[in-house]
C-alpha cells in the first residue's frame, strides 16, 4: 500500500467516522498509524471489488481487522448504494494477502443473501405448504430462513469435492441453491388432530418437495404437546415449547442440494 495520502483516503476516513486526530493527520498528508491506513485502504479495496463484481455501488461503513493468532479474514461492512437492493447491508470478508494456504477462498460476501434470501425462503415455505397447507388455519406454523453469512466466490463443486467452481455474480437460485444454507421449521399445534401416520406422510411430502428445489437446507417438523392454556399458537410460544422439550413426533434432516 502506497504511503501517499490521497483525497479518496481522506474522504474514506471521514466516511468511516475516523477520530479527529486521524483526520487531522491525513489533512497534513501523513498516516497516523498502520492500522489507520489498513482501515482506509481495505475499505476502498472492498468497495472497488464489490462494485466490479456486482456492477453496483457500495459504501463502506465499518472495518474489522483480524488481530488473532490464527490467520483470519478481515471484514468490511458496506451499504448497497445503487440497484434494486439499495439500502441493504452487505458484509465482505477477505484476505488482503491473497487466498489462504489451506486453499480457502480469498473473497466472500453476503450479497448472495441480499439477492436471493426472499426467493430461497419462499421456495422453502412453498414446500412446507404443499404438505401442510390444507390444515386448518392456526394449527400449524412454518418458519423459513436463509443463513445470512458471507458466501465464497469460489466453492467446492457439489458434484466433485476435488474440484472448485467459480460462482457467477448473477447466479440464479437454481445455480446457487446447493451452495447456500438455511432452514425450514414446521410446528403443529397441540390442538392439531393429525394422526402420527398422517404427520409422517406429510413430512415425507415436504422433504420431497424441498429436494426438488435443489436447496441446501436443514428441516425440522414437530408436534407441540405443551397445552395452550389460553395462549395463541404463535411462533415465539411454539419455539419455546420445542426448546423446552414439550413436543413429540420430532423429525429433522438435512438436504445438500445435489438432487
Amino acid at each position: 500500500m502506497s504511503e501517499e495520502v490521497t483525497e479518496r483516503d481522506r474522504a474514506m476516513a471521514r466516511q468511516l467516522g475516523a477520530p479527529d486526530e486521524v483526520l487531522s493527520s491525513l489533512e497534513r498528508g501523513a498516516w497516523p498509524s498502520v492500522t489507520a491506513r489498513e482501515n482506509v485502504r481495505y475499505a476502498e479495496a472492498v468497495e472497488d471489488h464489490l462494485s466490479d463484481r456486482y456492477g453496483e455501488t457500495f459504501r463502506a461503513t465499518e472495518v474489522t481487522l483480524s488481530r488473532g493468532v490464527l490467520a483470519e479474514a478481515d471484514s468490511v461492512t458496506c451499504t448497497v448504494d445503487s440497484g434494486p437492493f439499495a439500502g441493504a447491508t452487505c458484509k465482505c470478508t477477505f484476505f488482503p494477502g491473497g487466498a489462504p494456504q489451506d486453499g480457502g477462498p480469498q473473497w466472500s460476501d453476503t450479497y448472495p443473501y441480499v439477492r436471493l434470501h426472499e426467493e430461497y425462503e419462499a421456495a422453502a415455505e412453498a414446500a412446507a405448504s404443499s404438505a401442510f397447507g390444507d390444515l386448518p388455519q392456526g394449527t400449524w406454523l412454518c418458519d423459513a430462513g436463509m443463513t445470512e453469512r458471507p458466501y465464497p466466490e469460489v466453492e467446492n463443486d457439489v458434484h466433485d469435492q476435488g474440484q472448485s467452481v467459480s460462482i457467477p455474480p448473477d447466479a440464479s437460485l437454481s445455480v446457487m441453491g446447493p451452495y447456500l444454507d438455511g432452514h425450514v421449521w414446521v410446528y403443529l399445534s397441540p390442538e392439531c388432530t393429525l394422526s402420527e401416520k398422517d404427520y409422517s406422510g406429510r413430512v415425507s411430502r415436504m422433504v420431497e418437495a424441498l429436494r426438488r428445489t435443489g436447496l441446501d437446507i436443514h428441516w425440522e417438523a414437530h408436534k407441540v404437546t405443551k397445552p395452550l392454556d389460553g395462549a395463541s399458537f404463535a411462533w415465539e410460544w411454539a419455539d419455546e415449547a420445542v426448546r423446552s422439550g414439550q413436543h413429540a413426533w420430532q423429525q429433522t434432516g438435512d438436504l445438500l442440494g445435489v438432487g
